[in-house]
């Protein structure tokens, strides 16, 4: 067993997701929120104007470590670390003297404000973006976990019987409303397309609404405040037969719903043309679009989905995944 401090954004529920499985292996996690609040502006001054917000960040992570027992901590497991500061870093080194740290950056360098100032003050890095893998020699790379749906499992049964062609969950940002839009003009009206875009805040929405034209493409029942997951993603999943992922155009790393679809059986449709330099990539299963001109041959989605699962994507699945992270010596 072992004593792990985790800090994470509190994304859905991805955090509470890994803190719930190491503590099923028998760990004592202490979690910290990788920012001090999860209001909009927060996150807006720390992306763009960190500088105002350093004093207020330090002392967030002086007072929630100083809440855990110090000298009793194995692991520091720090995800992305957007609010983290290399001074409150020195300080949870300064505080938890016995403990390895590990940073794992949950998105590109590119979209990491002050990850490079972090770095140098952890015992290992992560990353899943394969481009920074490539490009930063020092970096230990992994892709990204998955978990399934407790409803399936890696032997569910093939599916042939679809009330959908293709389905898309997601949030709205960077070009998705355009690229999904184009999509849907390209498709012969015989697809059967599910749609659905969450917006993290009205802010957002609103700005969308007035200034994005492919938001007019949708209907409201497909543009959300609220998000969907677990059983109702489950739901529309288990009877679809190709899932999209949009991928974010700055990064450069496979993304969980990806994943997720590949270990359930289903085919993907993706923009990240970087899938094809994986071992599990199948053309059979996974056709990648231009996100520009994306198109689909209709023979793809009519195929059955009776595809054995890769052992590099069982190896990705929550567990095995963590123990990798913190299974090196």
């Amino acid at each position: 067993m072992k004593n792990i401090v985790f800090i994470a954004p509190e994304f859905f529920t991805f955090h509470k997701q890994i803190q719930a499985r190491l503590e099923e292996l028998g760990n004592k996690v202490y979690f910290i929120p990788d920012r001090p609040s999860q209001k909009a502006i927060i996150k807006i001054l720390i992306r763009k104007f960190r500088y105002t917000l350093t004093g207020y960040l330090n002392a967030y992570f002086a007072r929630r470590a100083g809440e855990i027992p110090a000298d009793a901590i194995h692991e520091v497991f720090i995800i992305r670390g957007e609010g983290m500061t290399a001074h409150a870093l020195r300080g949870l080194r300064e505080r938890f003297k016995n403990a390895r740290f590990q940073l794992y950056l949950w998105d590109s360098v590119q979209r990491s404000p002050g990850c490079q100032d972090l770095i140098p003050l952890v015992d290992r890095t992560w990353t899943y973006d394969i481009r920074d893998a490539k490009a930063f020699p020092a970096f230990h790379f992994t892709p990204n976990f998955y978990t399934l749906p407790q409803t399936r499992s890696f032997t569910a049964a093939p599916v042939t019987d679809f009330t959908w062609d293709l389905a898309f969950f997601g949030t709205a940002h960077a070009d998705r409303l355009k690229v999904i839009s184009r999509l849907a003009k390209k498709l012969s009206p015989t697809v059967r397309f599910f749609r659905f875009f969450y917006f993290q805040s009205p802010v957002m929405y609103y700005f969308r609404k007035f200034f994005d034209p492919a938001f007019s493409f949708f209907t409201p029942e497909e543009l959300s405040l609220k998000p969907k997951f677990g059983k109702e993603w489950d739901d529309i999943v288990s009877r679809t037969s190709a899932i999209l992922d949009v991928h974010h155009p700055e990064q450069g790393g496979l993304t969980i719903r990806t994943l997720e679809s590949l270990a359930l059986g289903f085919k993907v449709v993706t923009t990240d043309a970087s899938i094809r330099d994986y071992e599990f990539y199948n053309p059979t299963q996974i056709h990648v679009i231009d996100r520009d001109d994306p198109e689909i041959p209709e023979a793809f989605l009519r195929k059955p989905n009776d595809f054995a699962v890769h052992p590099k994507i069982r190896e990705l699945e929550l567990t095995s995944w963590l123990g990798k992270v913190f299974g090196h010596g």
